[in-house]
């Protein structure tokens, strides 16, 4: 019985296989599957990109995956008082988030089997036209020509970096959820000033001291007005009382 079932897919495979996997088809294939992750990877860099956008902006947003983890957290420190691990409470739910009704995760790892798609399409295009003609070096062309695709796909999924934008999501999150967003604009505000080199802060407090002096030189000579003012006008009134 096995060897049976064996035979008929060796029949499959020699009748099917051949049929979808040539020289004509090669290019078409490949090329698909290296557009497709592609465009997969960079729609994952894209949303989580839009996450932190809405995030920093939590109050206001409607993304639906924002708001729905804006209120759990809000459910679960209103029942214990306090949210024990936010950092892990933000993860599992962006685990949980989805674009199009499919997992973000799933989208994320479909690159890596187009690399492998088009290493096993190359293989087996490059194994049928080694069996026709070993003598020729077509099917070492084909072999190079896949592992160079494949490649190029595994730097390109290196090269858009979606892990570090899941990560700054992550704490962009768990900052918003846990100071608010008050706190997050006013310590983006201090850090922009701590950025500022030495020479412009120097400048900036020499133009602030300049204001300062010059305000209370202007006060100074307001005083001495108004007191020459009272004087003159108690040396009149002294004089209409004599």
């Amino acid at each position: 019985m096995l060897n049976y079932y064996i035979s008929e897919l060796k029949n499959w495979w020699n009748t099917t296989i051949p049929a979808i996997i040539n020289e004509k088809n090669f290019l078409l294939i490949v090329g698909g599957l290296f557009l497709l992750g592609v465009v997969t990877k960079w729609a994952v860099v894209r949303n989580y990109g839009r996450l932190i956008r809405k995030a920093e902006n939590i109050n206001t947003t409607r993304n639906a995956t924002i708001r729905q983890i804006k209120t759990k957290y809000d459910s679960m420190k209103q029942v214990n008082g306090k949210v024990e691990n936010p950092m892990l409470f933000v993860k599992r739910n962006l685990n949980k988030c989805k674009v199009m009704h499919i997992s973000v995760n799933k989208i994320n790892n479909i690159i890596n089997w187009c690399s492998i798609f088009i290493m096993g399409v190359a293989a087996i295009l490059s194994f049928q036209l080694y069996k026709v003609s070993p003598t020729k070096g077509d099917w070492i062309n084909y072999l190079v020509l896949g592992c160079f695709l494949s490649v190029s796909l595994e730097l390109i999924n290196r090269m858009m970096q979606s892990e570090e934008k899941r990560t700054e999501l992550s704490y962009v999150l768990v900052d918003v959820l846990v100071n608010g967003v008050h706190k997050r604009s006013t310590r983006e505000r201090e850090s922009i000033i701590e950025l500022v080199p030495e020479p412009e802060k120097r400048e900036q407090v020499t133009y602030s001291d300049n204001i300062t002096e010059q305000a209370q030189t202007e006060a100074n000579q307001q005083r001495s007005e108004q007191e020459q003012e009272e004087e003159v006008l108690n040396q009149v009134i002294g004089e209409w009382l004599q």
